[in-house]
């Protein structure tokens, strides 16, 4: 097992308690792993009907090669509470109130699953600290798993840290356990600097360690150029005094700090950010939808920059969207983002496949066939529900249907739907359907087909135009409206709803 070094400001003490490493300086500990050596600091329970056991796993490790702890149910009561199967892992570990705390491990399980777990005092009346409660879905891949709490008091008394409850797991099996990490956090105010320098061009910022003081730009050797924020913002197109779709251009801001931590930043761009720090790549969304909001403040994002002591460089890279190009960062109030709400990973005979190349007919991912074998939209009758509680259509009532659906933004700015022809509308019909989708939500219908044209004027928004008090008042695109006619059309045709 391995420890990153820890500054303290005083001498260091070691304390190893059974299989618990723990390092701690005057104001208590610090930090605290498991790793499962010995498990006499853990102890397992199951009870009203359900059975398990726990071992050190001989043969699993995890993906950092560690040791894991395999929890094996072998009989699971549906009608038992969570508690009724507990494993605790005990630590005399102190915390301090104010203190905000991590608790991280990897887990996985031989089949799907639900864990949930706290962090209490581990002897009666077990009271939970507050905000540590959890709870999330285990699969049969690797899934790391991090638990944030404050402590709302000292706490002297030993504890749990965790407790899992896990008798509504789901299904008998095993549930294997990596070393559990605790660390008390290390959060830093934003601190960064006034100096922010400005490269209007590409460059590849891994790597990156140093504000380049010169680059080579069209040929000819360039300085950077000093910027100034106003407002919480760099507005690089008013710096530039020009805008092309996607042009590219780097800031970098070096700063110091006075001891190593995460730095929240809040940040928001206009419109394709990356953001590096000393040479890293922390986050990117110039290869998904950008932005995705419109609203440009610091609420937009939030990252932790994991910021040494000393020197650090903080370089971002901005590409310019449809009507603006610029940068805002400051101090955000929100929870940082999450960039893996949910992973779909190949295994069990699911094999990955790239969504962004469209499906060619005749191909082994062409469903067209199978859908449109159907018929069109409409032939089969309504929707109702069969004998055998199935979906299905009343003329043809025993053979169930499986409706694929997808949310269709139709007038999204990037998919330039005010010029599509009706070659267009065939090529998207004829590619929905070979995907194997054989239903469609239509999002944002109103504002296409009332002729919105992205930034073109006389395009106006419901606050300047106001809402439609008669129908005459309201002044259908009529291009749009054949455009959608015929969406509709082709849609059928491929047995679409």
């Amino acid at each position: 097992m391995s420890l990153s070094h820890l500054a303290i400001k005083t001498t260091i003490a070691l304390f190893i308690l059974f299989t618990n490493l723990i390092i701690a300086d005057d104001n208590e500990t610090l930090s605290y792993n498991q790793d499962y050596s010995n498990l006499k600091k853990i102890s397992f329970s199951a009870k009203n009907g359900n059975a398990g056991s726990m071992k050190l796993s001989e043969t699993v490790k995890t993906p950092n090669n560690e040791n894991c702890l395999e929890v094996k149910f072998d009989t699971l009561n549906a009608a038992a509470k969570p508690w009724d199967v507990q494993l605790k892992y005990l630590s005399d570990i102190k915390l301090v109130m104010g203190q905000e705390y991590e608790l991280s491990f990897f887990c996985k399980a031989s089949n799907n699953g639900q864990i949930q777990s706290v962090c209490a005092l581990s002897t009666a009346p077990w009271t939970p600290i507050k905000g540590s409660n959890f709870q999330a879905e285990v699969r049969s891949d690797w899934q790391k798993y991090t638990i944030k709490f404050t402590a709302d008091k000292d706490y002297q008394e030993s504890l749990a840290l965790p407790l899992f409850m896990l008798a509504k797991f789901g299904s008998t099996g095993s549930i294997y356990f990596g070393p559990m990490h605790l660390k008390a956090s290390s959060d830093l105010e934003l601190g960064l600097s006034r100096n922010r320098k400005l490269f209007v061009t590409d460059l590849n910022l891994q790597n990156i360690t140093a504000v380049p003081e010169k680059l080579d730009i069209n040929s000819h050797p360039t300085t950077p150029e000093i910027v100034t924020r106003k407002n919480g913002s760099i507005d690089i197109k008013e710096i530039t005094g020009s805008l092309s779709a996607k042009k590219a251009a780097v800031l970098f801001n070096e700063f110091n700090s006075p001891t190593a931590g995460k730095m929240k930043l809040g940040f928001s761009a206009d419109w394709w950010s990356e953001i590096y720090l000393n040479g890293k790549q922390i986050y990117s969304n110039i290869k998904s939808a950008g932005n995705s909001t419109s609203k440009f403040t610091v609420e937009d994002h939030a990252i932790n920059l994991p910021v040494v002591k000393g020197k650090n460089l903080l370089a971002v890279k901005v590409l310019s969207g449809s009507d603006g190009w610029r940068f805002i960062y400051g101090k955000a109030q929100r929870p940082t983002d999450s960039f893996k709400l949910y992973i779909i990973n190949e295994a069990n005979g699911w094999k990955e496949v790239n969504s962004k190349f469209i499906v060619k007919k005749g191909t082994a991912l062409n469903f067209s066939d199978e859908i449109i074998a159907r018929g069109e939209a409409g032939t089969s009758g309504r929707v109702i529900i069969n004998s055998k509680g199935q979906l299905d259509f009343a003329n043809t009532p025993e053979k169930a249907v499986k409706f694929s659906s997808f949310n269709f933004g139709i007038s999204g700015w990037r998919l330039q739907g005010h010029k599509w022809t009706k070659d267009d509308i065939v090529e998207l019909t004829d590619s929905i359907a070979r995907q194997g989708c054989n239903m469609i939500r239509l999002h944002g219908l109103g504002r296409y087909l009332l002729g919105f044209k992205i930034h073109d004027r006389p395009f106006k928004g419901i606050a300047e135009s106001g809402i439609p008090l008669k129908t005459e008042d309201i002044a259908f695109d009529k291009a749009n409206l054949d455009r959608f006619d015929y969406l509709v059309y082709c849609l059928k045709k491929r047995a679409s709803t």
